[in-house]
């Protein structure tokens, strides 16, 4: 039984070793919203590129430390050192990396479902067995440049999560006893329009290889991959006043 166990447990070191070369999920570590800089170091370092090449190195490098690239990158002796220590570190699982991100989705309510006790989310809204979610939408103005360098196809990437359950968000569920108590706080907010705020939070577990092009111009998609932890919905867009949470498969809840 006891070899057993052992077995088990280099089998678990060996997948997470496969899946990434950082340490993450630091303890008391909390959801963050996507930024360009953590989504790129989460998706190289979950080996969604090979740091061990140069070129991702020094895009990495460019990325995760700006100061160090503008300083040095002309420098082609003093870079190849750091480029060599960005690459030792990360193999030896010594860089960081987030895992665990949020963002928000606005939903407009429909009329309360006294049969159902809930709000339905309005149609053309909800998501039904959804399979991937945004984490990072560049805007149009989007520079692609970094770090007061040139541009580079990985710059001007979408970043997708892969779930590894379908998300379905089709209504917020309130008591019947609750709902004259929201209804009162959406008409004192003046939310005539009923709109919620739904804040999804994940946890990445891996990547999926290369920068996938889109048909429809240049840019590129990245794809993470995880589930989804909770969802919960709030009155305003601050996040500031909880209503109550999604029942999401696979989640943390």
């Amino acid at each position: 039984m006891k070899r057993r166990i052992t077995v088990l447990l280099f089998v678990l070191v060996g997948l997470l070793a496969a899946t990434r070369v950082c340490y993450a999920d630091l303890p008391g570590e909390g959801y963050a919203w996507p930024t360009f800089r953590e989504l790129l170091q989460t998706f190289i370092l979950m080996k969604g590129e090979d740091i061990s090449t140069p070129r991702v190195a020094d895009i990495y490098g460019r990325v995760v430390y700006c100061e160090l690239y503008k300083t040095n990158y002309s420098n082609d002796y003093a870079w190849r050192k750091i480029r060599d220590k960005i690459i030792s570190r990360a193999v030896s699982n010594k860089e960081y990396c987030r895992i665990r991100y949020q963002v928000a989705v606005t939903f407009k309510l429909g009329r309360y479902d006294f049969k159902k006790h809930e709000f339905p989310i309005s149609a053309g809204q909800h998501f039904s067995n959804v399979n991937y979610i945004s984490l990072y939408n560049k805007s149009g103005n989007y520079s692609t440049s970094f770090c007061e360098r040139g541009s580079d196809p990985i710059f001007s990437s979408y970043y997708m999560m892969e779930l590894d359950h379908p998300l379905t968000i089709d209504g917020l569920s309130v008591s019947d006893k609750k709902v004259a108590k929201l209804m009162a706080r959406m008409q004192q907010a003046n939310n005539f329009k009923r709109m919620v705020y739904a804040r999804i939070r994940v946890v990445v577990t891996g990547a999926e290889k290369g920068l996938h092009l889109l048909p429809q111009d240049a840019y590129r998609q990245i794809i993470l991959k995880g589930y989804i932890a909770n969802v919960d919905f709030f009155l305003d867009p601050r996040l500031t006043e909880p209503v109550g949470h999604a029942i999401v498969e696979g989640a943390e809840n």
